[in-house]
């Protein structure tokens, strides 16, 4: 979405009368729908970059500098001392970025969904912010429509941030299981608690103390025809989103919610296996014996 559509998508709103308050609300979450889905197409963009540009350079950097930490014996100390620490930033540097493209978009998660995703992505989580973080997955959850299955993660995302950056707790734990037709994550801490002109805004849909990070979780919500609550005490704070999911299965209510999920996962497994077929086909055309980039 360019500055110029969402220009024209504004202007639009502003012709609408100021009394007919549904239809303004109407046009302003297409707007943010919109934003969503270009946000997250801007997200994808830079997360393959860095996976397939940026990342390969470094790896080619890295072989370079240990070519030459194997003739360390016809330099200097000095020298050869310089080489390890730029063969350490080079290694921290592939984390580093590696790290960076798992944030902006998870591959894991459209390749296998939230099952696996969700796993690997706390366990990071916690070693990178020392938040004792646990997870329960029920059994059920299988595969669902990648707008479902991302937005459920980036209300983990944001939700786990906002605990180590403003709870003070030592620990979260991130439940996700279906609740009838619904699927229905929760994702609680033991902190501080989140104050009442906070919860107050929060539910009245105020910016204010706020920031965008809730908002913009309750705002996913929304685009799915969900909803985002959130109850805090002195013991701590908890966040609930809930996801009907009668728009995503097929209206065939002889099939249980479980047989239609796991249908549609296979479907969702074939198709990434025919895609990943296509873009390994060749793939290894991008380097010679020596492992250098081709055309660089």
């Amino acid at each position: 979405m360019t500055v110029r559509s969402l220009n024209r998508g504004m202007s639009s709103v502003n012709t609408i009368p100021p009394s007919d308050d549904k239809s303004r609300e109407k046009a302003l979450r297409e707007i943010s729908g919109r934003l969503l889905h270009a946000q997250e197409d801007e997200r994808r963009r830079i997360a393959r970059e860095l996976h397939d540009s940026v990342g390969q350079y470094i790896a080619f950097l890295k072989v370079a500098l240990d070519s030459l930490k194997a003739e360390r014996y016809v330099m200097p100390r000095e020298v050869s001392s310089r080489i390890d620490q730029c063969i350490c930033a080079a290694e921290q540097l592939t984390k580093d970025a590696r790290t960076v493209s798992y944030l902006l978009y998870p591959p894991m998660l459209e390749e296998l969904g939230l099952k696996s995703a969700i796993p690997s992505y706390i366990d990071g989580f916690s070693a990178r912010s020392g938040v004792r973080t646990t997870c329960d997955i029920s059994a059920d959850i299988d595969r669902f429509p990648q707008e479902l299955e991302l937005a459920i993660f980036r209300v983990i995302q944001e939700g786990l941030t906002n605990i180590h950056r403003h709870s003070g707790s030592l620990s979260a734990h991130v439940k996700l299981f279906l609740d009838q037709d619904a699927l229905v994550l929760t994702i609680a801490d033991g902190g501080r608690g989140v104050p009442a002109k906070t919860l107050d805004e929060f539910r009245n849909d105020l910016l204010g103390t706020l920031g965008v990070g809730l908002h913009g979780m309750k705002e996913r919500m929304r685009q799915l025809g969900g909803h985002l609550e959130l109850t805090s005490s002195e013991e701590g704070t908890t966040v609930k989103a809930t996801v009907a999911l009668a728009n995503y299965l097929r209206p065939d209510r002889s099939a249980s919610l479980v047989d239609q999920t796991r249908s549609f996962s296979l479907v969702r497994l074939k198709a990434a296996h025919k895609k990943e077929s296509k873009e390994n086909e060749g793939v290894w055309r991008q380097f010679d014996a020596r492992g250098v980039i081709s055309g660089s």
